[in-house]
């Protein structure tokens, strides 16, 4: 029990030091938050600025310690300035290409009014024009996709290029791995670059074998979090390439992996199979990512087609890389213009969907106009956070008269493509998403053909028949809990 007063200052005396603390932390904390709230909106978009002064305000330093971790969604400047130097060599050699009679006649000057400025707007953010005289053929079927790829590899003569997200130690990883083998026993120049982080798993494995056999492999954006070259550990090279010779090149979102990488999910992919100019596009794409991690420069000469390239085909295509270490967001640039030329239809199938504010309006003044707006997802997917997240969209898509369609399990729809009417075909690695639109390494495959169109219409109409078309009556049901888990994975999503 308390006798005088002297006991009453004695309790607040002693503490004293804990109070001096207790207001040093509170006012670092606020000139912390004063500086995340100059620091963090330079050039970063409403939402991801509002997630992350959100996250610092309510924890200071913890904030801030993510930020100085993953808040920058750009590679190193010496990279990007190395991006640049690429994008001019890029552009030169397009254009001693274009003075290549051969060449010169693949040139397409003869787009129709709407497709010309998008074919502008991508020569302008990638640097590479359109090409006629292609041929693409789209592959859906997994297993007989890989089974493509090996066929070409075994008729290969000159070189084989691979760069992928992932290059598995299973069985359909190592179909592609026996058939660069016996590519480099018959002298062909076989170069392979793989994501270091996409591939941790087995990177000790494949790597060292190919290595063995005579492949030269490298990995992609090591992982680095000192130094000069420091950045962000989820900053990845999600692209998916193949050039075979020069005359043979594949795109899309297939990896060299089984289909059933992650149990109980079966993956559906779709990828572009092209003969033609544009197979000298992408493997461009290649020399300047393998340019980028070995430092190595690729001749002109070395890398041309082996033997005369096939002008046979009759479709126009234009390839779009993407990624931190360009100044500008180039596919969802894309995507967006793309969706405010459509007239009368737009499908858009994707695994991961968190799109911009852009995109999201694009799509939505879509369908208010009266185009005929279709999303294609999975019913289940296959991480929490982005599943979570995407459902937070569906209420304001619904609303505005978007048809929204979830593919049935076991089925995971992880193929990554856009039509739009009847002419305009977008295939590639890009998913929809803020990860793939600022963080990844992207790219896509346009065809401005009415050919290639129908030939995805076939393969989304078989996602139609197994997906259940989601109604804004039954969506508005879900639980409060349910939107409110929903609601904080989106806000998390913007701290990307």
């Amino acid at each position: 029990m308390i006798e005088d007063f002297s006991q009453i200052k004695d309790l607040f005396d002693a503490p004293t030091w804990l109070l001096v603390l207790f207001g040093l932390f509170n006012i670092v904390g606020w000139l912390v938050c004063l500086i995340m709230l100059y620091v963090v909106p330079h050039k970063r978009g409403p939402e991801s600025a509002t997630g992350w002064l959100l996250f610092c305000f309510f924890f200071p330093y913890l904030g801030a310690l993510f930020f100085v971790l993953i808040g920058n969604p750009k590679l190193p400047l010496e990279r990007r300035q190395l991006q640049r130097t690429i994008n001019t060599f890029m552009a030169e050699r397009v254009e001693e290409r274009a003075k290549n009679p051969i060449y010169a006649r693949a040139l397409v000057h003869n787009l129709d009014a709407r497709q010309e400025p998008i074919a502008r707007l991508v020569e302008r953010l990638g640097g590479l024009p359109v090409f006629g005289a292609n041929q693409v053929e789209l592959l859906s079927d997994y297993t007989a996709t890989i089974d493509r790829i090996v066929a070409d590899i075994d008729s290969s003569n000159k070189y084989v290029h691979l760069l992928y997200y992932i290059f598995a130690d299973d069985e359909h990883g190592r179909k592609v791995e026996a058939a660069l083998v016996r590519a480099a026993k018959r002298g062909v120049v076989c170069r392979v670059l793989y994501d270091a982080l996409g591939n941790l798993s087995y990177v000790g494995k494949v790597h060292e074998r190919l290595e063995a056999a005579g492949v030269v492999v490298h990995r992609i954006l090591p992982l680095k979090l000192f130094g000069r070259q420091r950045r962000r550990p989820d900053l990845r090279n999600h692209r998916k390439i193949a050039v075979i010779d020069g005359l043979v090149g594949y795109t899309g979102s297939q990896n060299l992996t089984d289909p059933q990488y992650k149990p109980d999910v079966i993956y559906e992919e779709l990828v572009a199979r092209v003969r033609g100019p544009a197979v000298i596009q992408l493997n461009m794409i290649f020399l300047a990512d393998w340019y980028s991690e070995t430092d190595i420069r690729v001749s002109s000469e070395e890398a041309a087609p082996h033997g005369i390239p096939s002008f046979e085909g009759d479709i126009a295509c234009q390839v779009l890389p993407s990624g931190p270490a360009y100044d500008t967001d180039n596919i969802p640039a894309l995507f967006t213009s793309l969706l405010y030329t459509a007239q009368r239809y737009a499908v858009l199938t994707t695994p991961y969907f968190i799109p911009d504010a852009p995109l999201l309006h694009a799509l939505e003044h879509a369908a208010i106009r009266g185009v005929e707006v279709h999303l294609i997802v999975s019913a289940q997917g296959d991480q929490f956070l982005v599943s979570h997240a995407q459902r937070s969209y569906y209420e304001e898509m619904l609303e505005s008269g978007i048809h929204i369609h979830l593919v049935r399990e076991p089925t995971f729809i992880h193929a990554k493509h856009l039509s739009i009417d009847d002419d305009i075909s977008v295939v590639g690695s890009s998913n929809f998403d803020v990860r793939s639109f600022r963080l990844n390494l992207e790219i896509v495959l346009l065809s401005y053909s009415s050919k290639v169109v129908a030939a995805q219409r076939r393969i989304e109409q078989s996602y139609f028949a197994r997906s259940d078309e989601l109604l804004l009556e039954e969506w508005l049901q879900r639980s409060r809990f349910q939107q409110f888990v929903d609601n904080t994975c989106r806000l998390l999503s913007a701290l990307l």
